[in-house]
């Protein structure tokens, strides 16, 4: 009887005690005050830690015990919010919020330094973000000219560098990773970007992460990443279309006309994108077509391109997307490689080619968050460029298929993992290369970042890969990235990094065999290692603040090193003379770089600024080995701060612009807009003699350029009505005449107008 009795008032407990604690559900969507844009990714936390993030359409849901607590809400950019509530016993409680933004410091976003949604602030290295403003204000074509006009960046015939981490060297894969939304937008065969098959026009922002970047990109981040984040469809459907003409002028020197009066150097072209929620799909439309009669001769170009996105998230649990992304592009162009001279025929044609080009780019992709908010992401792409033979040459088509699994957990607030694997397959056909040449790699990696207080981030990530070309294997060491960034104060940021990189030589610089102007042949190296290297910095992020004008100064120390740089080196056998890859370059460059991005108003004028001064120092320790010891090193890299001796030019490495400038203002108000680009490139030191054997005049031509190039774009808008922007852009005000690589000038003064209209 007792026994019963006992089992009686132990059940009766456990059964009060668990209708005690009843958990009552909290649901809600959290959006921003000032468009109701909903937000996913906002913390949603109780007093007792025990909390959640909103998903894709801004919704979370939560369980609490019947009584009182406390809700806290927090999201990058925005103030934190606190909210006082009672649950009772069997009643939901439905809570909507909106989160209004922190004016304190500019906020901007970045999702590239660590694959998830950041403020730029926090980040553990150098990051510069390209607004889609400055993009649409300066009628960018295509996304080399608009990250042509980040600080420390300079890109050559297609080829870019960063901070001088690389020179020119044509036919080398590129030693910058350029993605579209975080996947490798690299040609499969030659391992260049493809910058006017990016679809710019459906731009959100353009990051720009300058050093190492390895650990999360792989091959081909040795220098750097460029990442252009595309949109997605809001709550509005939203519709812009931009269409524009314009003209060349004549070069000051009129040696250098090729046209006549009937028929002068023009283009024009038009884009468009259109984003459009459906319920539970997302769908954005966009493309461009361009038509560029050039001012160089007989390199004239068309080109039409059309992308799309989809994504569809499951009406059931918010918790789940997948949809597929499709880019497609036809190009016909005449490629101007080689003048007749640099003297009066600079803009003559001496050798190119004529290229008919189709890429395609297919992205299948999936995101969940389970039960825990951990996010786990499938994405594929399959990059497809194909040429067109011409004659006796037979078609070139390159195929690189990848695909990555990625997981990612926020843990406490205190501890992110994003982890993943990845794997990839090409297989390449050309009249550059014989026989079919297969690619395939593997790779899993991980990266930590830990917060033992709030103010302190720490980060640690390694990555081990493996490659082959062909029947040849190779396993890449490991690489390492390590940084912090402490948050000194409400606006003052400290940072530090350190990482690891390389980048696996292309098909093309492998195997190419080609002959171009005035019979200089080129030969494969099939025994071509990676190349290797590291950079670190230490840099500051200062928050300002005038009035209603905000913005940051960053002020940075880089030092970066490479092992094994691949350069084109010339050779005369029997008087024939022939160019091949080689692994014979080892470099440091070191520097500084100062930069100013803000936005606001001052009085009545809003005021738009971004852009900063680079120097750097790009140490060749092949042709001077007392570079190695760093004190002779830092000793030089003071001493050349200008001009350098002929006798002294071994020291550094060719084709690096030791100072540049950029920037950009724009000054608006009511209707009313004005502009103005700033940009300098100091001349290279050191000219490699090959180029004085392959371009007559270039002796002449290095003469008029000792003193660098300052150049400068103006720029003027109105709007008409409150949905039509008209206009007038000039580049190239002083019609200078310049060239960022021998061989090719940049176009003289030319004028632009456009007209973009939104609804």
């Amino acid at each position: 009887m007792k026994k019963r009795l006992l089992f009686f008032i132990l059940t009766f407990s456990l059964s009060a005690v668990s209708s005690f604690a009843q958990e009552i559900t909290i649901k809600g969507k959290v959006s921003d005050a000032s468009n109701d844009e909903t937000l996913p990714g906002v913390n949603v936390v109780l007093e007792d830690k025990k909390g959640t993030v909103t998903d894709i359409k801004g919704k979370y849901t939560l369980q609490a015990t019947e009584g009182k607590h406390t809700l806290t809400f927090s999201f990058m950019g925005y103030k934190i919010k606190t909210k006082e509530i009672t649950l009772e016993k069997g009643k939901e409680l439905v809570l909507d919020i909106q989160l209004k933004t922190d004016a304190k410091v500019l906020q901007i976003s970045t999702v590239t330094g660590s694959q998830y949604e950041k403020n730029l602030s926090q980040e553990t290295v150098t990051m510069d973000v390209i607004s889609p403003a400055l993009i649409k204000n300066t009628n960018a074509r295509e996304l080399s000219e608009i990250v042509y006009k980040t600080p420390g960046v300079q890109i050559q015939d297609g080829q870019v560098s960063i901070r001088g981490g690389s020179g020119f060297s044509y036919g080398v894969g590129s030693r910058v990773a350029i993605l579209i939304d975080n996947q490798g937008a690299m040609s499969g065969d030659l391992g260049d970007g493809k910058w006017k098959f990016v679809p710019i026009e459906n731009a959100q922002q353009v990051e720009v992460i300058k050093g190492a970047s390895s650990v999360l990109y792989g091959s081909s981040a040795l220098n750097g990443v460029i990442n252009v984040q595309t949109g997605w469809a809001k709550e509005t459907p939203e519709t812009e279309i931009t269409v524009f003409s314009g003209i060349y002028d004549n070069p000051k020197r009129k040696e250098l006309i090729w046209w006549n009066k009937n028929r002068t150097p023009w283009f024009w072209g038009s884009s468009f994108n259109h984003r459009h929620r459906f319920g539970n799909l997302d769908l954005v439309v966009g493309g461009n077509v361009n038509y560029n009669f050039n001012y160089l001769q007989n390199a004239d170009e068309r080109r039409g391109r059309i992308s799309f996105k989809t994504k569809y998230t499951d009406p059931k649990t918010k918790r789940t997307s997948f949809g597929v992304n499709v880019n497609l592009m036809n190009e016909n162009s005449t490629r101007f490689f080689l003048p007749i001279d640099l003297l009066d025929s600079a803009l003559y044609k001496r050798d190119g080619s004529n290229d008919k080009y189709t890429l395609t780019m297919v992205d299948p992709h999936y995101t969940h968050f389970d039960k825990r908010n951990n996010r786990h992401i499938v994405r594929g792409r399959w990059f497809n460029v194909f040429r067109k033979g011409g004659g006796t040459d037979p078609d070139a088509n390159s195929n690189l298929l990848s695909g990555e699994y990625q997981f990612q957990s926020n843990v406490k607030s205190k501890v992110f993992i994003t982890s993943g694997v990845m794997g990839s397959y090409g297989f390449n056909r050309s009249n550059l290369f014989p026989d079919l040449r297969t690619t395939w790699g593997a790779a899993i990696y991980s990266q930590l970042e830990y917060k033992p207080w709030q103010k302190l981030t720490l980060v640690g990530g390694a990555r081990y890969e493996v490659t082959a070309v062909d029947s040849l294997v190779e396993a890449a060491k490991p690489v390492f990235r390590t940084g912090l960034n402490w948050e000194a104060s409400n606006t003052t940021n400290i940072r530090a990094s350190w990482g690891q990189a390389y980048r696996l030589p292309s098909v093309g610089e492998r195997f190419i065999t080609a002959e171009f102007g005035g019979g200089i042949k080129i030969l494969p190296n099939p025994g071509l290692v990676a190349e290797k290297g590291w950079s670190a910095e230490v840099g500051l992020k200062q928050g300002l603040k005038v009035g209603n004008w905000m913005g940051f100064f960053d002020a940075s120390l880089f030092w970066m090193e490479y092992t094994n740089q691949v350069e084109y080196k010339l050779k005369i056998t029997s008087g024939v003379a022939s160019l091949s890859p080689r692994n014979i370059q080892n470099s440091r460059v070191a520097g500084y770089e100062l930069s100013l991005i803000g936005k606001g108003k001052m009085g009545p004028i809003g005021v738009t600024a971004f852009g900063g001064y680079t120097y750097s120092y790009p140490g060749n320790l092949n042709g001077d080995p007392s570079q190695k010891n760093v004190g002779t090193y830092i000793s030089n890299m003071f001493k050349y701060y200008g001009k350098m001796g002929i006798a002294d030019t071994s020291k550094v490495m060719q084709l690096r612009n030791k100072h540049i400038v950029r920037f950009d203002l724009q000054l608006d108000y009511k209707a009313f807009s004005v502009g103005t680009s700033l940009y300098y490139n100091s001349f290279a030191d050191k000219i490699d003699g090959l180029y004085y054997v392959v371009f007559a005049g270039l002796y002449e031509f290095v003469e008029r350029r000792q003193d660098g190039d300052w150049v400068m774009d103006a720029r003027a808008s109105v709007k008409i009505k409150k949905h039509l922007q008209v206009s007038v852009i000039a580049k190239n005000l002083t019609n200078l005449e310049y060239a960022n690589r021998p061989g090719v000038l940049e176009p003289p003064r030319n004028y632009t107008l456009q007209l973009r209209y939104t609804f």
